[in-house]
């Protein structure tokens, strides 16, 4: 789940086109269809609003700033959607600045799994692991009662990284017995409310150790339910989960998970060689090899609409670039994650330029210093609140934000999420 960690650039095997709403399907049926006339809508309204904003304006957003047109052209949820929250355990000095009634869902990043299926609570130096170390912490006991006092469920990420501990974990039934078990534990002694799995491998797995997360999602299912059946099961998946062959099944892990939460992001990286949105809208095959519509048309043909949440960044990469134009090469080793409070900042203390990627429906800014030229692309309101139209439009579960904290002081985003997704 964090962006910290690299993955392998995201492309599918073949780009396919979005196929026209056929209006004998049923809702579920029609999923797949359901973004093409939202993107049809929002590619309108851009064109429309770019050819008649004032030519002194240089930060050209795809949406009008009236309050009134944007809640006639975004209809609200028939039903409440899920609003996860992931608070990492670096982050958890900013618990007092969450706004927990806007959340359904807080999970609490991260307890790693280790090669034995073992809670790691100690780093291979002798010392404490840190999120051991935060989830023991008074700050984590503040978040929980925060939490639960506002209505909003806690639950606990358990994660596993890399080819050797998720393949030693997955393709042995006693450390697999062994990382459930204690996860239980855990989740009882703090009375959390479910288990959110994030066991991130790059690349095309073997079919044994595939088989065997399936096995590993089930036998987890079944203890949650053998222990509370109220305790939730959510799964984190790249963005090509469903396009190429990766460590997740989608059809069959989503009946035993409540959700599958799609990490919607690091489309572009700090890593890659030119600068681009991590979350694009739109934009494949075109400019690049997947973007978020595709990425749910390809969902929507595996497992129901209403299990997709629909993972967000609070963060954008930064490079030193060639130029100040859009897909400009990076220098080597020189991205950086820059956070939405990071981006904020810079807006307020430099001469920074903003700009609207069209293609993407991303913003993004540059500004020099020190006569090096560096480049944002980022997520704000405006590229924020179209996913948000999105979810709702195709009736998708809700969001997962990544991660709280990376706001800051700021309360834009919250006021988003408020308007968007208003609690009934």
């Amino acid at each position: 789940m964090p962006a910290e960690n690299l993955k392998e650039a995201i492309a599918p095997e073949s780009p396919q086109e979005t196929l026209p709403l056929d209006n004998q399907k049923s809702l579920r049926q029609r999923g797949p269809f359901l973004v093409f006339p939202l993107l049809m809508t929002i590619a309108i309204i851009a064109v429309l609003y770019t050819n008649t904003i004032s030519t002194n304006l240089e930060f050209i957003t795809p949406l009008p700033d009236d309050s009134q047109v944007l809640s006639a052209q975004t209809p609200s949820p028939s039903e409440p959607k899920e609003i996860i929250g992931f608070l990492p355990f670096w982050n958890i000095n900013e618990e007092e600045r969450q706004r927990y009634h806007l959340l359904t869902q807080v999970a609490f990043f991260a307890l790693e799994i280790d090669a034995e299926g073992n809670i790691k609570k100690i780093k291979d130096d002798n010392t404490e692991e840190p999120g051991w170390t935060t989830y023991k912490s008074q700050a984590f006991g503040t978040m929980y009662r925060k939490a639960k006092d506002s209505g909003a469920k806690v639950v606990l990420t358990i994660q596993a990284l890399g080819p050797e501990v998720i393949t030693s974990v997955l393709n042995d039934p006693q450390k697999r017995k062994r990382a459930i078990h204690q996860t239980l534990e855990i989740i009882a002694v703090k009375n959390l409310d479910g288990v959110n799995v994030d066991f991130e491998l790059s690349g095309s797995p073997a079919y044994r150790t595939r088989k065997n997360f399936t096995q590993f999602i089930q036998e987890l299912r079944t203890a949650l339910t053998a222990q509370n059946p109220h305790l939730t099961l959510s799964v984190d998946v790249f963005a090509d989960a469903a396009a190429k062959v990766r460590l997740w099944e989608i059809p069959k892990i989503a009946k035993f998970a409540d959700h599958i939460i799609i990490m919607a992001y690091d489309f572009h990286r700090m890593s890659s060689q030119v600068a681009g949105p991590i979350a694009p809208i739109r934009g494949a095959p075109k400019h690049w090899e997947y973007d978020i519509s595709k990425t749910l048309t390809d969902f929507s043909k595996s497992m129901p609409l209403e299990k997709i949440i629909l993972g967000v960044p609070y963060y954008g990469y930064e490079w030193q670039t060639s130029s100040e134009a859009a897909y400009a090469s990076t220098y080597p080793r020189s991205g950086s994650l820059a956070t939405y409070k990071r981006v904020q900042s810079l807006i307020a203390q430099k001469q920074t330029k903003l700009h609207w990627d069209e293609v993407a429906l991303s913003p993004r800014l540059t500004y020099v210093e020190n006569g090096k030229t560096y480049q944002i692309y980022y997520e704000n309101e405006t590229s924020l609140g179209l996913k948000y139209d999105l979810v709702n439009e195709a009736g998708l579960a809700g969001i997962a934000i990544w991660a709280l904290g990376y706001d800051g002081e700021h309360p834009n985003l919250w006021n988003l999420l408020s308007e968007k997704f208003p609690k009934n």
